[in-house]
């Protein structure tokens, strides 16, 4: 090859070399910039769920604070509480009529609240504001899976742990309870309200993928103690809710491990699918 040749070839090669080193460092720049912005979208959605799930929460607390001091409620739950095993009594009737009158207002007006109870001091139910719930609840104890609600709410306002509807009937796949100490006008405990929570709606607004693309979805996990629990449907696991389990130190679940131990952050790493994903944690 002639020397007019080989300067020719070492030319040509310079230039592609410089143009690829130009466009792969134009490639990287460009997608430092688009993770960027994803992270910031994503942190934007993180922030304004966890605020709509902590109003929900508050709101549900202040609901409570409200009706277990009702005059009514004083007034009437030692009634039913007497005359529960008597039904047709024109005393029983009078103070449902006025509990009925009162207490189911809450369900018209809010969407999450499928039924309030009154439960007596020996944990039966002797009042449901839900006519459809009447023949699953009433005399029964509180079907609590966890066993604390009834115990805890002669206490305290306490909100319990997310279950299963332990039936079709009551309308609603996942629930919690919100229960509150009633006591009489000398401060004595004469019950418990609990407002059964349909948690339904607010899966919905956790779970809309609207902003996120074909292939975003959100995930609400809890802490157990050597294992995070996933809490909703997932995407690609449509029947995870209260089943899905990842042992803490795996390799996958990344995000829902960072945020089940406490911890904020974002990144790109290995989801519950063992699939690398641009995340954000809280």
């Amino acid at each position: 090859m002639s020397i007019k040749k080989k300067v020719l070839v070492t030319f040509l090669s310079l230039a592609i070399f410089s143009a690829l080193s130009v466009t792969t460092l134009n490639f990287f720049c460009a997608k430092n910039t688009l993770l960027r912005i994803t992270t910031k979208h994503l942190e934007t959605l993180a922030d304004l769920k966890i605020n709509k799930i902590e109003t929900f929460f508050m709101d549900l607390e202040n609901d409570a604070s409200i009706v277990q001091n009702y005059f009514n409620l004083k007034q009437n739950l030692l009634i039913v509480s007497q005359l529960h095993k008597n039904r047709n009594h024109p005393d029983f009737i009078k103070a449902k009529e006025m509990l009925d009158e009162q207490l189911r207002k809450w369900l018209e007006i809010k969407e999450a609240i499928n039924d309030i109870m009154l439960v007596n001091p020996e944990g039966k139910i002797v009042y449901s504001a839900n006519e459809k719930h009447l023949n699953l609840d009433l005399d029964k104890a509180l079907p609590d899976p966890e066993g604390k609600a009834f115990k805890e709410g002669k206490k305290r306002i306490f909100i319990s742990q997310i279950f299963k509807s332990a039936d079709d009937g009551y309308g609603y796949k996942i629930g919690i309870f919100v229960t509150a100490p009633i006591l009489d006008f000398e401060k004595r405990l004469i019950g418990v309200v609990v407002f059964e929570i349909n948690m339904d709606p607010i899966y919905k607004y956790i779970q809309d993928i609207i902003s996120l693309g074909e292939t975003g979805e959100t995930l609400v996990v809890k802490k157990e103690v050597n294992n995070v629990l996933f809490l909703n449907s997932l995407l690609y696991d449509r029947d995870s809710a209260l089943k899905k389990v990842v042992q803490f130190g795996s390799s996958i679940a990344i995000p829902a491990q960072e945020a089940a131990s406490g911890k904020n952050g974002f990144g790109v790493v290995k989801d519950y699918r063992n699939k690398d994903v641009v995340a954000v944690w809280r």
